[in-house]
């Protein structure tokens, strides 16, 4: 049963709440099945990562968890609430930055966050960080420009201001690092730290092995819709003897001994 109010959870073993619980996630499209039987933690104070080839079911597994997508087995619990029971009630406690946001093109940027303060019930504090974040991310001169007339990579960093500045209990990230500039990355990272340290719970799916490397506490390698592999980047390169997630990630998914083969045939070919 769900607890009546969510402070009621128990703290986990480590004495941190579970912010994001996934129980038994199960997803397919039709007869291809993308996700089976998935399960993670997000506790508090964590930034938790997503990582695999494409195709491994990284997006699908935050839509779920957004309940942008129907769950027909397992469950999600945001911040101990079950998205399917009580889904207003746990989607007032996140926030979902998509790779490729869209909609809303006839909106000023000013408006746009207005709106999303509104929606998400947003609280008092939230229109000033919106305006700190968005001086850090060298958009203020944007603001009443409309969401249609910008680029791709500047429409996501409207999404991502809007979003951090929300600073909800629990932040979905996907492809944090796609179609961003490497200052607005910088600003990324230290906006992650910052909301981690405030006891947020974050679950960001990225191909940025190296950014993956630098954030996460804890990552889920994701093979053909399964967890094949979790632990904290720093244990998964000691249990690997690698020195990278990138090697961590080649042995993992079977790619090393193709890419040998490809510098091989290369090699002959020249």
């Amino acid at each position: 049963m769900t607890p009546a109010n969510p402070a009621d959870l128990p703290p986990s073993p480590s004495g941190q709440r579970e912010m994001l619980q996934i129980e038994g996630l199960s997803f397919a499209y039709g007869s291809r099945q993308i996700l089976t039987d998935l399960n993670l933690l997000v506790s508090e104070g964590s930034v938790v990562g997503l990582i695999g080839p494409n195709g491994s079911g990284k997006t699908t597994t935050l839509r779920l968890a957004a309940d942008l997508l129907p769950i027909r087995q397992g469950r999600v619990l945001v911040n101990g609430v079950d998205i399917s029971r009580e889904p207003l009630r746990a989607k007032s406690q996140l926030a979902f930055i998509p790779d490729s946001p869209y909609g809303f093109e006839h909106l000023t940027v000013q408006e746009y966050l207005n709106m999303y303060r509104l929606l998400q019930e947003g609280d008092s504090s939230y229109s000033e960080r919106s305006q700190y974040h968005l001086v850090a991310m060298d958009m203020e001169h944007l603001v009443h420009d409309s969401l249609g007339s910008l680029s791709a990579g500047t429409r996501r960093k409207v999404a991502i201001a809007a979003a951090f500045s929300l600073a909800p209990p629990v932040l979905l990230f996907d492809e944090a690092t796609s179609a961003l500039d490497p200052e607005t990355i910088l600003v990324v990272e230290v906006a992650l730290r910052r909301l981690a340290g405030h006891k947020r719970g974050l679950l960001i799916a990225t191909q940025d092995l190296d950014f993956a490397e630098r954030m996460c506490d804890l990552v889920y390698l994701l093979q053909d819709g399964r967890v094949i592999e979790s632990g904290s980047p720093k244990a998964l390169l000691s249990n690997y003897g690698v020195k990278s997630m990138r090697e961590v990630f080649l042995e993992l998914v079977g790619f090393s001994e193709n890419l040998k083969k490809f510098d091989e045939s290369f090699s002959r070919s020249l």
